[in-house]
């Protein structure tokens, strides 16, 4: 399914303009900037916590018994479809009021909606959970590149920070599924779920809190801006 829906953008599209120089793997600028190394920080931390979400609602749904493991399979799914609309039409929303005044109540409604698992327990509540974290999720999975292009003042430099900033973040993904397991399995004979839903939640409420720092950083406490 990858290879063949890849095929279409591979096949259609073309860069805008070619580089004069091969871009440098490194912006050493980018380590005295303090709103993107901020931001960086912060969404880290995020994706932490959202990853533990994507990685366990689906054997939270069976573990509890509150899905049978044929439902439970589906959790994911559900969880993307919300994602779709969460990553397209949040970004139409950035262009006119700003990337931060987005991701940053995206950021805090995920940090709620992970709390709100606490209290899930029939079929309904969790498909309506997946539905609507799908959706802010997408939020905070799309917009990061929006902010990196908004938090650079050299746009030929853009390529560079997205690589560096990701390469940084990858290392929340690759820490939200062991850490949240970690804590779910702490005490073998009893899974603590409670635990993990406040592991994924506090940091999610962490990235929000940063991102308010950064939003600070940029056009101070104006709020009517956009940002």
């Amino acid at each position: 399914m990858a290879f063949a829906t890849l095929l279409i953008p591979i096949s259609v599209m073309k860069m805008r303009a070619q580089p004069p120089k091969v871009r440098s793997l490194l912006d050493k600028t980018a380590f005295t900037d303090l709103p993107f190394l901020t931001f960086v920080a912060g969404a880290t931390i995020g994706f932490i916590g959202l990853y533990v979400e994507l990685f366990y609602i689906s054997f939270f749904g069976q573990a509890t018994g509150i899905t049978d493991s044929s439902m439970s399979f589906y959790l994911v799914p559900i969880l993307n479809a919300g994602s779709v609309f969460g990553r397209t039409l949040p970004n139409i929303l950035s262009d006119k009021i700003g990337p931060l005044n987005v991701i940053i109540p995206g950021a805090f409604i995920c940090c709620i909606l992970v709390f709100c698992n606490m209290a899930v327990t029939n079929l309904g509540g969790i498909v309506v959970q997946a539905l609507l974290f799908g959706f802010f999720s997408g939020i905070f999975i799309a917009l990061p590149p929006v902010c990196f292009f908004s938090l650079t003042a050299d746009k030929t430099k853009l390529g560079t920070r997205l690589g560096m900033g990701f390469a940084v973040i990858a290392l929340g993904v690759l820490a939200g599924g062991p850490g949240g397991g970690g804590i779910l399995q702490a005490d073998p004979k009893n899974l603590n779920w409670n635990g993990t839903w406040a592991y994924s939640a506090a940091t999610l409420l962490a990235a929000g809190l940063i991102f308010v720092v950064v939003r600070f950083m940029k056009v101070g406490g104006k709020l009517m801006v956009k940002a």
